[in-house]
């Protein structure tokens, strides 16, 4: 398939500036479907995403290189010039460790799920601590969050397993704890691989799981109008249709199209 109109537009791996969400309708012969994931400002440039941009900068400077070019989108920048021997990337780079050699091993083995959802959390609020005191804004939370998804996606298995198990934990709950980790996966996504079908089944679960604790509560709330606004851009449906929160809500068989 070629692509004439589409190529003219330019990539981003920040999933804010990516502002156009992209689908390739193959029943129609591969054609490109646009949406705008957001407001657009008058005059803004119209982005999206060539590749998958999950992972730190290298993998995705690689991925740019074969399509010849280098991408200097504000997450890149970030990555490249504000980020090194910052007292955050210390904490990613310690968050990264617990999670190759301490966690991933432990989960593949009888390790306890809790004791390693709370070591897991600990490591994730270290890494939002820093980035937050770094004074790079929601932004730079947000790509320091994205770099260190694959530990907190063991923390959120980990809670599953607490609950498919029954246990609630003796200190924090692994209710409150799950919530506050599909809040920090969902921030990860919105700021790098927004609106794939991985950010619209946490988003969806985390909204769902607020509703399930307190329905009415100020962050369900917020929490559904973050789904609404990131399945209408994805698929066009607007939320008196997509219907959260009902028996007849639309969301389900929307996310089973993306499989």
């Amino acid at each position: 398939w070629m692509y004439d109109l589409p190529a003219i537009l330019n990539h981003s791996c920040d999933g804010r500036a990516a502002n156009a969400s992209a689908t390739i309708l193959v029943f129609l012969g591969g054609a490109f479907l646009f949406r705008a994931a957001r407001d657009i400002k008058d005059g803004e440039e119209i982005c999206h995403r060539y590749f998958d941009v999950q992972g730190s900068i290298p993998g995705r400077q690689e991925a740019a290189a074969v399509m010849g070019f280098k991408c200097t989108c504000p997450r890149c920048s970030f990555e490249e010039l504000s980020l090194p021997q910052s007292a955050t990337e210390a904490s990613v780079s310690a968050a990264k460790s617990v999670f190759f050699e301490s966690i991933r091993p432990r989960m593949q083995g009888d390790g306890d799920s809790y004791e390693l959802l709370l070591l897991a959390v600990e490591h994730v609020r270290r890494v939002e601590a820093a980035a937050t005191q770094g004074d790079w804004g929601s932004e730079g939370v947000g790509w320091c969050l994205a770099l260190i998804q694959p530990l907190t996606n063991a923390a959120l298995w980990c809670c599953l397993q607490c609950q498919k198990s029954g246990i609630e934990g003796a200190g924090e709950s692994v209710s409150t704890l799950k919530c506050e980790l599909l809040e920090r996966i969902v921030r990860a996504f919105e700021h790098s691989e927004s609106w794939n079908e991985d950010h619209l089944r946490n988003l969806h679960l985390y909204y769902s799981s607020l509703a399930d604790i307190s329905p009415n509560s100020p962050a369900t709330l917020t929490a559904k109008s973050r789904c609404e606004q990131a399945f209408s851009a994805k698929f066009g449906v607007h939320a008196e249709e997509l219907a959260l929160g009902t028996s007849t809500s639309k969301a389900t068989s929307l996310l089973r199209m993306l499989q």
